[in-house]
């Protein structure tokens, strides 16, 4: 399902009507159209659907196997697609794929036990090359593109990837990611690089945080929406970093997996806007302080009445929330973009 906000209030499509469609992710094009990477799990294929003004078209990028799992994507300047996945068969093996050249090119960029499984974060430099932060046999690692090529850090061995990763760009280029770590508490971490190499900061002590978590950053600081407590009593919370450290602040809590697989996004104000999974209700929310919210979410109706519901934060206030569709599961592994 894909659901938008205008004018006029919310709209709701129906992209396509195979079931289950897991692993979303969305992007919004030049001309304000969407853009959507998604696992078709009858067809263990990873699928793309964009809209033009002819309507919704789909496409099956790879079929080869189980893959299309926790597919990843954005657009560069000529609305291309760049998607990052998970391929099962054979052996997990994180792959990228691109149609510039006017076909799917596909790049293995690892392989081997825990490659590329879990959420990757995928995102553009200035010159437009793509970087990914994926798991690489069950370990954090950044894969950058060049002039000359792919290239691999995997310096991150110590960091031990439960729940995937996130990934935003400095200034300077240098990567800044979210890792829920379990080799060592606190579980929810901030690892960045830069010209002294990788560090890493505890962005919430509490036990069992960031079972899901996202990362975008803003004026060169991170700014993270995650899961708050452990899966009975869990909370959206929101954290950012200033001079004195990190602070944080809940959004919508408590309940059981609430916050999960939350998905944060700057609006062109720098303000903050989430889409996440209220998993104890089937509810898809959105919390925003402006811009024009695009989402694509799973949407299964199975008896049991749940909602997709919309919220926003006014001048800093606090976070509200309304009701927008309704089905059983909805919301889980929601998308989210900013027009």
């Amino acid at each position: 399902m894909y659901t938008y906000k205008d004018a006029s209030g919310w709209h709701t499509e129906t992209v396509d009507a195979v079931d289950p469609i897991y692993y979303t992710s969305i992007a919004v094009d030049s001309n304000g159209y969407p853009h959507i990477s998604y696992y078709d799990g009858t067809n263990t294929a990873l699928k793309y659907a964009y809209k033009d003004a002819g309507g919704w078209h789909i496409e099956t990028i790879d079929s080869a196997g189980q893959v299309g799992r926790f597919s990843a994507l954005v657009l560069d300047e000529n609305d291309y697609a760049h998607i990052a996945y998970h391929k099962e068969t054979g052996g997990d093996a994180l792959r990228y794929t691109c149609n510039s050249s006017g076909s799917w090119d596909i790049a293995i960029l690892a392989s081997g036990g825990g490659s590329g499984y879990g959420r990757s974060g995928i995102l553009l430099d200035g010159s437009g090359y793509p970087h990914i932060a994926a798991p690489d046999g069950w370990t954090l690692a950044w894969f950058y593109k060049d002039g000359t090529g792919w290239h691999t850090d995997n310096s991150l061995a110590d960091y031990y990837v439960n729940a995937g990763t996130s990934i935003g760009l400095d200034s300077d280029g240098y990567p800044h990611c979210t890792v829920q770590e379990h080799s060592f508490e606190p579980w929810l971490r901030h690892v960045y690089k830069d010209a002294g190499g990788w560090h890493d900061e505890v962005i919430d002590p509490g036990p069992e945080v960031g079972a899901t978590h996202s990362l975008v950053m803003l004026n060169d600081s991170p700014v993270v929406a995650y899961q708050g407590g452990d899966f009975d009593d869990a909370a959206l919370t929101y954290a950012y970093r200033d001079g004195s450290g990190w602070h944080s602040e809940v959004v919508d809590g408590s309940g059981e997996y609430k916050g999960w697989d939350n998905f944060i996004r700057l609006d062109g104000n720098g303000d903050p806007a989430i889409a996440y999974s209220d998993a104890d209700n089937y509810y898809l929310k959105y919390a925003y302080m402006g811009g024009v919210p695009h989402i694509v979410y799973y949407d299964n109706v199975v008896g049991v009445t749940g909602d997709v519901a919309y919220g926003y934060r006014a001048g800093g206030g606090l976070w509200h929330l309304e009701t927008v569709v309704s089905g059983e599961y909805t919301g889980v592994l929601a998308r989210l973009i900013l027009k």
